[in-house]
């Protein structure tokens, strides 16, 4: 039987609690060191989610343009579009790549979060985001309008 210290020479620390500051040394995460690696796990989830899936990202994309810019306030959810009954085959995790695509051209802001209304998520919460500049909204529409009547016409 191995004696504790043997234990825990074998124990790894979980990803959140170690960060490497190089040559193979470990130091204890902080926060910031998580909000970091949290921050790449979602970017290359999101690249990774969104690869082929070109025409369908710009279809969700001129939809949520559509309800941000028909909001009285100028405000929407992603649960502003789409089927919200339904279940993304695929998980979605594509969509989360829309509002921070426009988010990173200045177009929307986030300004909150509200619980969900799509089953699937279990009333967690959501961003609500809202238009930033509607000039960009409005340009960034017609091209993806433009885009989506090409693909469609290559059919």
């Amino acid at each position: 039987m191995k004696d504790s210290n043997q234990m825990k020479d074998n124990l790894q620390l979980p990803f959140e609690q170690v960060a490497d500051v190089g040559n193979g040394h470990k130091k204890p995460m902080t926060k910031r060191d998580g909000a970091r690696a949290g921050a790449r796990l979602r970017d290359h989830g999101m690249t990774v989610a969104t690869l082929w899936r070109d025409e369908l990202l710009f279809a969700q994309e001129a939809a949520f343009l559509r309800a941000l810019l028909a909001s009285p306030d100028g405000t929407a959810t992603t649960d502003d579009v789409g089927d919200i009954a339904g279940k993304y085959a695929d998980g979605g995790k594509w969509r989360g790549s829309i509002p921070k695509r426009l988010a990173t051209m200045g177009i929307i802001e986030a300004v909150g979060a509200v619980k969900s209304v799509r089953p699937a998520r279990h009333r967690g919460l959501v961003t609500r985001w809202k238009l930033c500049d509607r000039d960009k909204a409005e340009a960034r529409l017609a091209w993806l309008e433009r885009i989506l009547s090409a693909l469609a016409g290559e059919g």
